[in-house]
Formats: C-alpha cells, structure tokens, sequence
C-alpha cells in the first residue's frame, strides 16, 4: 500500500545503490496523478454520500417497517376490542332477553290470577244458591269464556234459572217447615210461583209472582186484605 505526500517540498532527492532500510521506495510524477487523485476524492464522496443515503434509507425502512408492525398490532387489538364488545353486547342483549320473558312470564301469571279471583267472586255475587263452589265454578266458567264467549253466555245464562230455582227451593223450603198447606194468602202465592219456577214457566221468583196474581184476583184481593 503506497503512501500519498501532500505539500512537501523537495530540496533534495540522493540515489544510492543499496537503501539502509531494506525498503524499496517508489517516487512517481505523473502530470495526470492530481486528476487522478481529485477523482478519486470525488469517488470517495460520492460513496460516503451514497452510504449516508443508504443508511438513511434503512433507518427510514426501519422506520416504516415498525410504523407498519404498529399499526397491525393496532389493528389487532382493535378487532380483539371489537370482538369483546360484540360479545359483551351479545350477552347483554340476551340476559335483557331473559329478563322480558321472566317479566313477561310474571305479568301473565298475575293476570291470570287477577282473572281468576274475578271469576270467583263473580261466581260466588252470581250463583248463590248453586250446590257447586264458587272456587270451582268461577274458573270453569271463565276457562270456557276464553274458549267461546258465546257458549259461556249460554252457560252462565243456565244457571241463572238453576240459581234462581234452587232459590225458590230453598225459601219453600224454609218457610214451609214441614207443613203442606200454606197458612196465608202469600204463603199461597209463593208456592204457586216456586212451581212456575220449576217448571219454567217464568224466568224469575217475581215474575212468577206477578203470572199467579194477575191470573188469581180473588187470591191477590186476599193477600191485600191480609196485609192491612
């Protein structure tokens, strides 16, 4: 490897034979060595520059390569996220599913106990003298009503006339006491329109009553006489 002298002034240049330092020593002037060298100084810089600018460019590779990492990593927890969420709102969606069937579920069987305690009590004002309970009676009537309202009608309109039998019965009954022949002009009276009662000839205790004083004047004069 040669060693370039920049500025040195030569006074002097001695040849010998043999050097004292075992060195051979090579001297060169060249008129196009300068041109040469500023070549060469400018190859050299262009090479520094290149390797600036390549590892510029690497660095910035580098740079955009981990951008790049960043935002799938980025990408990736925002899918994570968004799958999170999506199962959190799935959950969400069914535990308010469940909830509305279990309230819905509640309001139903509230209803239908409301309906049912209406029945009851409906059977219990309605069919007094019926041997049937009312706690019986009352939801049956009210499970055919929901079947056909029609046929609940009909039923219900049935037992009103057995009701109001069984009504007739039972005053007769009470205030007969075992005896067979009625003592007064009403006591007459009542058990003719029981009879009309029973044999469905009037639809009620007091219709029955009017049918039996309009048809028997001197019974009604009597039962009038009777009470003043």
């Amino acid at each position: 490897m040669t060693t370039r002298l920049q500025n040195v002034v030569v006074k002097e240049v001695s040849l010998v034979p043999k050097g004292a330092n075992n060195k051979r020593i090579f001297l060169r002037k060249d008129s196009g060595m300068e041109d040469n060298t500023v070549a060469l100084e400018k190859a050299v810089a262009e090479a520094a520059a290149a390797t600036v600018a390549l590892e510029k460019a690497a660095a910035e590779q580098k740079a955009l390569t981990e951008r790049l990492e960043a935002l799938e990593k980025a990408a990736l927890d925002a899918a994570a996220a968004t799958a999170a969420e999506k199962v959190a709102l799935e959950k969400a969606a069914a535990d308010a599913n469940a909830k509305a069937v279990e309230l819905e579920k509640a309001l139903a069987t509230e209803k239908e106990a409301k309906e049912v305690a209406e029945s009851i009590q409906k059977a219990a004002d309605t069919f007094k003298n019926l041997p049937e309970k009312a706690e019986v009676l009352g939801p049956l009537l009210r499970t055919v009503r929901k079947a056909d309202a029609a046929a609940a009608d009909a039923i219900e309109a049935l037992l009103k006339k057995v009701d109001a039998i069984s009504k007739g019965a039972l005053d007769t009954a009470g205030s007969a006491k075992g005896e067979d022949a009625p003592k007064s002009a009403w006591e007459e009276i009542e058990k003719r329109a029981k009879a009309l009662v029973i044999e469905k000839k009037a639809t009620t205790f007091a219709a029955a009553v009017d049918q039996v004083m309009v048809a028997d004047k001197a019974l009604y004069n009597q039962y009038q006489s009777e009470k003043r």
